[in-house]
């Protein structure tokens, strides 16, 4: 929940905070979605084949790494140009992390228990819907004075929500079928 809660939030303050810390127009908004979409496509394909090969939750760790790793540079970074490397490297990571999420979940989930399992995670979907954009919403809403600096703590918070998800994947027993 903590790892979809942080990305589903970046997705919707993507253009406020590129507007405001790197104050790049839309059309280069566009591009930098673009990118990290184009490649996201083929990670999903290539993060769901590793995961067969190597273990989904290895896969799913090492992907909530690459994004951990990937929003602290952007929210750290003062270089625009350095963002269209690093929204390749999101695109990697959104792609491996949408492959073996799901993936991670029946395997760990009993058969008999497999809709209460993805009833919980639903439910933790929407709890996501309300935590980041709340948390977002108050860093920015509370460091008003700090500028431009706000919108970076925010992504930080955000990737303080990844890490302890992160952390809390290290504790799950994948079953290897």
């Amino acid at each position: 929940m903590l790892i979809s809660d942080a990305i589903l939030t970046a997705t919707l303050f993507f253009a406020i905070f590129m507007e405001q810390v790197y104050r790049i127009p839309d059309s280069d908004k566009f591009i930098l979605l673009t990118v990290m979409s184009i490649v996201t496509i083929p990670s999903c394909y290539i993060g769901g084949w590793l995961g067969d090969r190597l273990g989904l939750k290895r896969i799913l760790f090492f992907s909530c790494t690459i994004l951990i790793v990937s929003f602290l540079f952007i929210a750290l970074s003062t270089s625009s140009n350095l963002l269209y490397v690093l929204m390749v490297f999101v695109g990697f990571g959104w792609g491996g992390y949408y492959a073996t999420a799901r993936a991670l979940l029946v395997n760990i989930s009993p058969a008999q228990q497999l809709g209460e399992y993805f009833g919980f995670y639903s439910t933790f979907q929407k709890f996501a819907s309300i935590i980041g954009p709340l948390e977002w919403g108050g860093i920015t809403l509370l460091l008003v004075d700090y500028g431009i600096v706000r919108y970076r703590i925010a992504v930080i918070a955000l990737v303080a929500l990844m890490l302890v998800g992160t952390i809390l994947l290290t504790q799950v027993k994948e079953k290897r079928v």
